[in-house]
């Protein structure tokens, strides 16, 4: 204690902050810690907590002086100086993380003192360092179990910082380490079981209470401290959705109070670049983590954050969500789920409000929506029922997409309606009504292959000929096989329809004639005259191929 006093003798701040630094040094042996032959005689643990804070305290203060003896152009210079002599204070704190104390102790005696001198100094460099010190080497040195037992202290000193020390480090920090340690828990479930007073709860309230006490947060800094907490959730009690849920509920309204619309951050200041990718990373954190789209769908929020998004932000989470539910093999079964997912998928399926000619006239796009018919198989019903409220919740959306998109997604439906048909037909044994629902479905199926060839942008492709006419001739033979001769009949000649006043090419007239006959040919429940009719139209088309070789086969 003598030397401590001796010590303020010195008060030029380089000077002194060696000469502790010396002291501290040449004391560290000798201190009357556990285990060491001083103690007792020479003092206790009290004791040697006492030097050292002392010490801290004096060596902080000379710090911070450092700041306010100079101004203007010196200014810059001597905040890198600072810097460089930030290790002189922090091996204070460093050196108390090696005094064996208990819990009561820590929370009595050391950690108010500490948190008292970071407040007290009120400089922006000195508290950013300490409490990221603090938070660091209590968590390598300490039990993590102090900060379980002292996170009221800590964050409610967040909250009492200068209003230019950045938050953010100190605050995901301490959520990330928290996470760790929870998890290392053997006895997890039964220590930090959920309720009001848990430990996610203590986390939520206090930093949701430092945003507030400061009033002036950046949306970005807000992103992305509650993406960390939102991830402690996630990883501490993966069973309580609500949890992630009040997240990402909190994020929403921190966007809507902001003092300029979120329009006016993109278009006209760089932070907003900040806010965009703090944002995405939210929105990826409980796709990522949960591994299962279902779970992301009961989050009530979770739709809320794609609306600041523009259409290309929205776009990239709507196609990694796609590939996040054919990656886990992910299958919805019901239409309330499936109506969710296509809201998330919204830009894939409906046009933008400013149209974006480049990206649709691209590979990318039609690229895109075959990843996006790929999930249809994904959407996989307990039931028949289940099953056609899904082919009319996926229809009403389609319906809201544009010529281009249609084009692409109608074809995978109409397969999808087809198939449901041949599951309805597999049940008609034990089912009085398959008929009725067959003619439901087959309804459904009617237009789809018009509205593909209409809405093509370019009607002479071969492919968009042939593939309508194909749908309208598989149609037919899932008529046929249900015995629906008059809808098998329709499409037949709707199929004719399209080979008459759409394929003009001779080779495309070939393969589609050759397409109906192997129709014909697998179709048993017409009657004789309507089989006639269809058979004489198909004599009468093949005689009139220009190739005499293709008239023959």
């Amino acid at each position: 204690k003598d030397l401590v006093e001796m010590c303020r003798g010195v008060q030029h701040h380089t000077r002194g902050l060696f000469l502790r630094t010396f002291l501290s040094e040449m004391v560290k042996n000798k201190l009357p810690e556990e285990g060491s032959e001083y103690n007792g005689w020479g003092g206790n643990v009290g004791d040697a907590v006492d030097f050292i804070l002392t010490n801290f305290i004096e060596m902080n203060k000379l710090w911070v002086r450092m700041q306010h003896q100079i101004v203007g152009r010196e200014k810059e210079k001597r905040e890198k100086e600072r810097k460089d002599l930030s290790t002189l204070v922090g091996k204070n704190l460093q050196r108390l993380s090696q005094v064996e104390v208990d819990i009561e102790t820590y929370k009595r005696d050391v950690l108010p003192r500490i948190l008292e001198q970071i407040v007290q100094c009120g400089d922006r460099i000195a508290q950013q360092y300490l409490m990221e010190i603090v938070i660091q080497v209590r968590s390598l040195a300490f039990p993590d179990e102090f900060h379980l037992q002292t996170l009221g202290p800590l964050l409610t000193t967040c909250g009492q910082l200068n209003s230019e020390v950045d938050l953010r480090p100190i605050i995901t920090s301490l959520i990330d380490r928290l996470a760790m340690h929870i998890l290392n828990q053997s006895d997890r479930a039964l220590k930090y079981t959920p309720g009001p007073t848990d430990i996610y709860h203590v986390l939520y309230n206090h930093v949701t209470g430092v945003f507030t006490e400061r009033g002036h947060v950046h949306v970005s800094n807000i992103l992305a401290i509650m993406s960390s907490l939102a991830r402690f959730a996630l990883r501490t009690y993966n069973d309580q959705p609500q949890y992630v849920d009040e997240v990402l509920l909190y994020c929403h309204q921190a966007m809507e109070k902001a003092d300029k619309t979120y329009a006016y951050y993109v278009k006209y200041t760089f932070s907003a670049y900040r806010t965009i990718d703090e944002l995405m990373e939210l929105l990826h954190i409980p796709v990522d983590m949960y591994r299962n789209i279902l779970h992301v769908l009961r989050l009530e929020s979770y739709g809320k954050l794609f609306a600041p998004l523009d259409f290309n932000n929205r776009k990239t989470m709507s196609l990694d969500i796609i590939e996040n539910i054919l990656e886990h093999e992910t299958t919805l079964p019901d239409a309330e789920n499936v109506a969710k997912l296509l809201e998330l998928l919204n830009p894939l399926l409906v046009d933008a409000a400013e149209p974006n000619t480049a990206y649709e006239a691209s590979p990318k796009f039609v690229e895109d929506l075959n990843l996006l018919s790929r999930v249809l198989h994904m959407f996989q019903a307990a039931s028949i029922e289940d099953g056609f409220g899904i082919l009319i919740a996926i229809k009403k959306k389609y319906d809201e997409g544009g010529m281009k998109r249609q084009r692409h997604t109608l074809i995978p439906l109409t397969f999808k309606a087809l198939r449901l048909i041949q599951d309805i037909r597999k049940q008609q044994a034990s089912d009085a009504e398959w008929e009725k629902k067959v003619r439901r479905v087959t309804k459904f199926v009617h237009d789809a292959p018009r509205r593909v060839l209409i809405n093509s942008h370019n009607r002479s492709q071969r492919s968009v000929q042939l593939t309508s006419l194909g749908l309208y001739v598989q149609a037919a033979i899932e008529a046929d096989q249900c015995k629906l001769n008059e809808f098998a009949y329709d499409f037949m000649t709707q199929a004719y329809t399209v080979y008459e006043d759409d394929i003009a090419e001779s080779r495309e007239q070939f393969d589609s004639i050759r397409l109906i006959i192997g129709a014909l040919q697998a179709m048993k429940n017409f009657d004789d005259e309507s089989y006639d009719t269809l058979i004489t139209k198909t004599a009468q088309h093949s005689s009139r191929l220009l190739k005499k070789p293709d008239q023959c086969r």
